[in-house]
């Protein structure tokens, strides 16, 4: 049996050693999109009507749109992505920059594939996945995990922390370690989560819980992306 006070120590504990669950690490996609939508788009900057700047511009373009092609036909799918991103900063409504940039991504996105089950009674475990700042990574899970608790309490019940109140225990979390501890910003993947890594760092998964040797069972996990591979 699990004490309350012990209970709430430890909870605070692991808050501050990173092993708690810190959702400002990683905001939901869903709060982004909705954040986005509220935004006006703003119109795009309008061509130079100076002829001059205006040649200046197109040969911009098209020197960078043949210095990508080089790049993609030596699979340097990083710096082609950086070209047309650049071309895009100048000519925002070009569409042969926006349809290559958008299959770069597309690739970038599939380029590795990594599965890995993740039990219920462990801790920070392991998925062989390096994460590269800048590039994509999208984490699924299947299955069925049982979470245990076991608290005595009176008829006041126990207050859950402000830090607790934004996700689900029993959830399925990730961590990217950089090697250094006050980087560690923990962030719930649950059934699926899709983000672009703001840190080169090897990927972690486990429960959310502050003691997890109790638990049951055990979710199948895939992760896509790029990533480097790590033991």
């Amino acid at each position: 049996m699990k004490r309350a006070s012990l209970l709430m120590t430890l909870v605070v504990a692991t808050i501050v050693l990173g092993i708690a669950v810190d959702l400002e690490a990683q905001p939901r996609a869903s709060q982004r999109k909705g954040k986005a939508n509220k935004r006006k788009q703003a119109d795009p900057p309008p061509l130079p009507s100076d002829q001059r700047l205006l040649s200046l511009h197109l040969d911009f373009v098209k020197k960078a749109e043949q210095l990508a092609a080089d790049y993609e036909r030596t699979r340097d799918w990083t710096k082609a992505r950086v070209v047309y991103q650049e071309i895009l900063k100048l000519t925002p409504n070009y569409k042969n920059a926006q349809t290559k940039l958008a299959a770069i991504r597309q690739r970038e996105a599939n380029a590795e594939v990594a599965s890995m089950r993740v039990q219920a009674n462990k801790g920070w475990q392991k998925t062989g996945v390096k994460a590269i700042r800048g590039r994509p990574i999208q984490i699924r899970a299947e299955g069925r995990w049982t979470y245990q608790l076991k608290v005595p309490l009176g008829p006041d019940g126990i207050k859950i922390p402000k830090e607790l109140q934004e996700f689900n225990l029993g959830s399925l979390v990730g961590v990217i370690d950089t090697g250094n501890s006050e980087e560690l910003e923990p962030f719930v993947v649950g059934a699926e989560t899709s983000f672009t890594a703001q840190r080169t760092g090897q990927l972690y998964l486990r429960m959310y819980d502050v003691d997890p040797s109790d638990n049951e069972g055990a979710l199948e996990v895939q992760i896509r992306g790029t990533f480097d591979r790590v033991k």
